[in-house]
This record gives C-alpha cells, structure tokens and sequence, in this order.
C-alpha cells in the first residue's frame, strides 16, 4: 500500500528507498481527531494571521511615535491620523482574532478531556530517502494509518511538516490551560 502510493505521489519514484518501516496497532488520539485537530488548525490560522496584522500596526505605532513632535507641520497631521485610524482598526481585527483563538482552545480542552482512545487500525511509521523535484535526495518521515484489515490507507501525515508539530504545541496548551501562550507569541512575534 506505502509503495502504491509512493508510486503516485513521488515526484521520481525510481529514486524511492525505504530505510525503515515500523507497524504498530493504532489508537485514536486527541493529536488525530479530526474535530480536535481543525479546532488547532483553527487556532494556527488565526494566530498566524493575528502576529501579521500585529507587525502591519508596529509600523503605524512607530510611525505615530517617530512623528508626534512634528504633527503640526504640513501634511504630517493627517498621516499621523491614517496611522491612528489604522493601529485602532488593526488592533480591533487582532482583538476579534484572540476572542475566536481563546474560544477554539476552550473547544480542544473539553473535546480533549472527553476523550476516550479506541483500537482504530494499524499505523506505519515509515523514513525513506528519494528525490524532491529539483532532483537532491532527502530523507523523509511520514506516518500512515492503515484500516482494521491494512486494505486501505486511510491517512498519513508528514512528521516532517513544522505545522504539525504547531498543531500538537496548540493541542497541549489548550488542554494544559495554557491557550493563552499562543496567542502572546504571535503578538510578541510581530515586533519588527
């Protein structure tokens, strides 16, 4: 099945080579839950955009601060104003973007402690080495998850991919009450 759909998904796949396969039973997890895990996607992508609309309002600040003693000259008035205007209704957009990301966290905690773990099929963990597209080797680890009777694949993920390992961080700050965190970080991050 791994090799079906590497042969589908590969951009060489004659340079496919597997190191290591390790199958195991696979339960359901918090960190798999698809309810759970669009809450923390939720949650990534209002962070995400939170800490760029808060390096967007730095500018203005300091564009207010760096010009106030000079807001009688021509013209700096009504820049000093637009810069106002624009750090208040940024700050508003961030505003609605903590109230969505503290209500999705309070979501994944009570989903998460409901929680109950259930035989789900069989997972792969699986490191092999092939070509990217611009024709260099790299090393690659992907987990699939597999029916009951391993006849399908039913998902996979790249434990390779950073957002995941995002996903998992939003999981447990959720659960551990920490949400908050999230959200000071993106804030904290937009500083220029």
């Amino acid at each position: 099945l791994i090799s079906d759909y590497m042969f589908k998904n590969l951009n060489d796949f004659d340079s496919y080579e597997s190191i290591e396969l390790k199958v195991d039973s696979c339960y359901t997890s918090i960190y798999t839950d698809s309810f759970i895990v669009k809450r923390a996607n939720n949650v990534y992508t209002f962070a995400k955009q939170s800490k760029e609309l808060r390096k967007e309002e730095r500018i203005h600040h300091n564009y207010i601060i760096n010009n106030a003693k000079y807001i009688t000259l021509d013209g700096v008035f009504e820049k000093y104003m637009a810069s106002s205007e624009a750090s208040q209704k940024l700050w508003s957009m961030i505003n609605e973007n903590i109230k969505i990301i503290e209500n999705e966290n309070e979501i994944i905690k009570v989903k998460a402690n409901e929680f109950v773990p259930k035989l789900n099929g069989w997972q792969a963990t699986h490191r092999f080495r092939c070509k990217n597209a611009g024709g260099t080797y790299t090393i690659n680890n992907y987990m699939f998850y597999f029916d009951s009777d391993i006849t399908k694949i039913t998902s996979f993920t790249n434990l390779d991919d950073n957002k995941n390992y995002e996903i998992i961080k939003i999981i447990d700050a959720a659960i551990e009450g920490n949400g908050r965190k999230i959200i000071d970080a993106a804030l904290e991050d937009g500083r220029e």
